[in-house]
């Protein structure tokens, strides 16, 4: 690996060091699918896709990819995005949800309750003060 890394660098620059090199095929083994990959990495630079590598999970790295697509975010944005753990916050987000969505509106019994909001006592006149 490190000779091929040598051959490329002579013949095409720094860009192909060992260590870039191992992230090209980590890269090519994480996101197989072309179909996914060719849109995001014309839009997107190296450095981009270096920032997602370490990530854990393939969704959390797609997820990050596709928002900073998105939204044109650079390299420290996207960074920041991923210290702030904004995927993960939107998957506890996402759970939430759904779990608020299965309870519907039904009661801590289980039966059908009115509403799920409070209902407040509004005056419908207005208090004269003199």
């Amino acid at each position: 690996m490190s000779m091929l890394s040598t051959q490329l660098m002579d013949k095409y620059g720094r860009s192909f060091a060992l260590r870039n090199l191992r992230r090209m095929m980590q890269f090519a083994e994480q996101f197989p699918d072309f179909q996914i990959v060719s849109p995001l990495a014309t839009q997107l630079s190296w450095a981009h896709i270096i920032e997602v590598l370490p990530l854990k999970t393939h969704d959390a790295k797609l997820y990050y990819l596709k928002e900073s697509s998105r939204n044109l975010l650079g390299k420290r944005e996207l960074r920041e995005m991923i210290s702030r753990k904004a995927y993960e916050r939107k998957e506890i987000a996402d759970t939430q949800i759904s779990k608020f969505k299965s309870i519907g509106t039904r009661g801590a019994r289980g039966r059908r309750c009115r509403s799920t909001l409070p209902v407040y006592a509004v005056p419908t006149t207005p208090n004269a003060t003199t």
